[in-house]
């Protein structure tokens, strides 16, 4: 609602495989048909909650985690709402050139922890995604 205010009327394990993503969501639908949106926890729980919307004729946003290529490919064609970014390959490279700056220099990181901010991906942003060279055109 405008007041930001949320209620979960289900949550399942879909143990981030995709045909375990569609069944809770085939499960949660049944029991609560006036669901409003889904996040799952990674695109491919997410993915298989598409296929389970779209058999039961609705039409419900879907966010997933990972903006994995496939994902961002239903992000694209509109299946998919949106996929959170959270650039894996750029902690690969700020872990590495950290690990580089203490070898070579000796500086030590000025935390124990080093943060990235993820981004929603969705149709208005799509070419920010970290792995859009990964998707066919």
């Amino acid at each position: 609602d405008p007041a930001g205010n949320i209620e979960v009327v289900c949550q399942q394990s879909g143990e981030f495989k995709r045909d375990k993503g569609l069944t809770v969501t085939e499960n949660c639908l049944s029991a609560n048909p006036d669901a409003q949106a889904i996040v799952a926890a990674n695109d491919d729980m997410a993915l298989g909650a598409v296929e389970a919307v779209k058999a039961a004729g609705l039409d419900i946003p879907i966010l997933g985690f990972d903006a994995l290529p496939e994902a961002l490919l239903a992000v694209r064609d509109g299946a998919l709402y949106g996929s959170v970014e959270q650039f894996p390959g750029g902690q690969s490279r700020t872990a590495l050139q950290t690990i580089v700056n203490f070898i070579v220099a000796g500086t030590a990181p000025e935390s124990d922890v080093v943060l990235l901010s993820p981004k929603l991906i969705t149709t208005e942003n799509f070419e920010e995604a970290e792995r859009i060279g990964e998707i066919p055109q």
